[in-house]
């Protein structure tokens, strides 16, 4: 119950978040010419992977030791907020004085002050997180759902109101410096701090937090490192068609992204206890569960790339959507990857998981040097497919093996088959403008229809997913 309660809390938050960010995406591309958005798109890519180290190092660590050690959640809310201020000034330190090599690296001066205005944000925006995860630490599934999206609207309502005053790409910066600083705000006034039963083990945090921090420096890297490479190779307007490609691609990997977040506290107090196999049967449904609702999303993409694109964005982006349709099953790809090393960081081994994700960056890093020069934009989306599957699949072996996990090889094929039956919707519709959205609706009504005339999924687990009756513990 609590982990269907959990996931669906956050599934929802993430996907009124991704709603809202494209919402402020469309309006951009559309307010600004390509070459603008591209400078801000790749500004705030540079920023986000930076902010990896105070949003997923220290946050990442309150929430698995608070998992662990609830009796004492203040203590570790405090030692761990004291850390995080020092953390946080370091890297705006740092990314102050590195901004001219970046700006030299990519070539474009006017960079160097874009970075350090947007630096001031990296402040605010680790104490934030922080209050994000403390929630999610003490498994308060709907306040954090509450304070992300809570995030995302303010950056929205702020954005397009200095965006229209002010006309230029620090309008833009400043929205999501004030947005952090607001949300920060609203996380201090919801806080409810626990209780201080005895001394916290700082070093111990310290210790799993700095292979965690450099674990999701470089599984975010799958998110700017083919944009940074094709903007170097192909230039800024490149830049701007393929970041429309990456925004959509990533719908999967961030709308069901509560699946693995919710399954971090409750696999920690699951090991602290000695359930290993009640740890291995969740860790079972919830790859069952991933595939099942990523899989027809990346299928319809896949199959629709040109539309939705001409749908959502001017006609000069239309040059996005021959990558689109790769970069979508490289995040399916990605999600997998987040859920198995999310199950290695709870059963406390970080380092394996930044090996594992560290090769598979290091792979799409070579990959994309050489086949972005040789095939364009193409060559950096099948970087990512072919380096991401495979640290998935790296992953998941050490997985299975550790926790004995019983692949459900029929129900994944059941879903497969399911999700390609949408084939001949996609083909033989082809649809403009708003009836594109009636062609998703019914695509998917159509799979979960195919999913129960399948047995793949019951009555009973459809009323448990809208609250009538649980459908998993």
């Amino acid at each position: 119950m609590e982990f269907r309660k959990g996931a669906g809390a956050l599934i929802l938050a993430w996907a009124c978040i991704l709603l809202i960010g494209y919402v402020y995406i469309f309006w951009l591309t559309r307010y600004w010419p390509a070459g603008e958005y591209g400078r801000y798109a790749l500004v705030v890519s540079i920023l986000f992977w930076i902010e990896i180290a105070v949003v997923n190092g220290l946050p990442y660590a309150l929430v698995k030791f608070v998992s662990a050690e609830p009796e004492n959640a203040g203590g570790l809310l405090v030692r761990t907020a004291w850390m995080q201020g020092g953390v946080s000034l370091i890297l705006f330190v740092l990314t102050v004085l590195f901004a001219p090599w970046i700006g030299r690296m990519l070539n474009d001066r006017l960079l160097i002050f874009h970075l350090r205005f947007a630096s001031v944000a990296i402040l605010f925006y680790g104490f934030f997180h922080l209050m994000v995860s403390y929630q999610n630490g003490v498994k308060r599934f709907y306040t954090q759902a509450f304070l992300l999206v809570f995030y995302a609207l303010c950056k929205l309502c702020l954005g397009i109101a200095l965006v229209s005053l002010m006309h230029t790409v620090t309008a833009a910066l400043l929205a999501n410096t004030t947005a952090a600083l607001v949300a920060l705000a609203a996380g201090l006034f919801l806080l409810k701090p626990g209780r201080r039963s005895g001394p916290v083990k700082g070093f111990a945090m310290v210790r799993f937090a700095f292979p965690a921090a450099v674990y999701f420096l470089m599984l975010n890297l799958f998110f700017h490192l083919d944009l940074w490479l094709v903007n170097y190779y192909l230039g800024f307007e490149s830049a701007a068609f393929y970041a429309v490609a990456k925004s959509l691609a990533k719908i999967p990997f961030f709308l069901f992204l509560g699946l693995s977040t919710t399954l971090m506290p409750i696999l920690v107090s699951r090991l602290v206890s000695g359930e290993v196999q009640k740890a291995g049967d969740l860790i079972a449904r919830a790859v069952r569960f991933l595939w099942m609702l990523t899989a027809p999303v990346a299928v319809s993409f896949s199959l629709s790339s040109q539309e939705m694109i001409h749908f959502l964005f001017k006609a000069e982006y239309g040059r996005a959507a021959s990558v689109l349709g790769v970069l979508v099953w490289s995040t399916v790809f990605l999600s997998f990857l987040f859920l198995f090393t999310t199950v290695l960081n709870a059963d406390h081994r970080p380092g394996l998981s930044l090996v594992v994700t560290s090769f598979a960056v290091f792979l799409a890093a070579g990959l994309g040097i050489l086949l972005i020069p040789r095939l364009g934009a193409t060559g950096g989306a099948a970087a990512m497919f072919a380096s991401i599957g495979i640290g998935a699949a790296g992953s998941q072996i050490l997985v299975f093996r550790r926790f004995h996990v019983r692949v459900p090889v029929l129900s994944l094929l059941k879903t497969g088959l399911a999700a390609l039956m949408l084939w001949p919707v996609f083909h033989f519709w082809r649809p403009r403008n708003f009836s594109l959205i009636l062609l998703f609706a019914a695509a998917f009504m159509l799979y979960g229809f195919l999913l129960v005339v399948l047995k793949e999924i019951s009555m009973r687990e459809i009323r448990g997913l809208l609250g009538k009756k649980p459908a998993c513990t």
